[in-house]
């Protein structure tokens, strides 16, 4: 993983950090998304995972999307579909996350 990193301790809580080394923030992007999404399917497939603490390695959280990739995209004019499918996947994924943790 390269835009996070992820650790379960001894009484099942998983640590996950987002640390992208390549960026000076922490961006949605792409390969984020990817990473986020398989940490995520990780935590609700492990029975011994219980809950799971998302935490930043950097000074900010978050700085949001990363807008280098999105103007990438069709010269930076993204239809409303894609950008609402690529702000989408992240929100899925995290309501996975809420749904297997509550039923721990």
């Amino acid at each position: 993983m390269n835009t996070l990193s992820f650790q379960v301790d001894a009484g099942g809580i998983a640590l996950v950090t987002l640390d992208d080394k390549s960026k000076p923030m922490n961006v949605v992007s792409p390969q984020w998304i990817d990473e986020f999404i398989k940490t995520i399917e990780r935590v609700a497939a492990d029975p011994k995972i219980k809950g799971a603490v998302i935490t930043s390695g950097k000074p900010a959280f978050m700085a949001g999307a990363d807008l280098k990739y999105i103007v990438s995209l069709s010269g930076g004019a993204l239809s409303l579909h894609q950008a609402f499918e690529f702000s989408q996947r992240p929100s899925l994924a995290r309501r996975q996350l809420d749904s297997t943790t509550d039923d721990n």
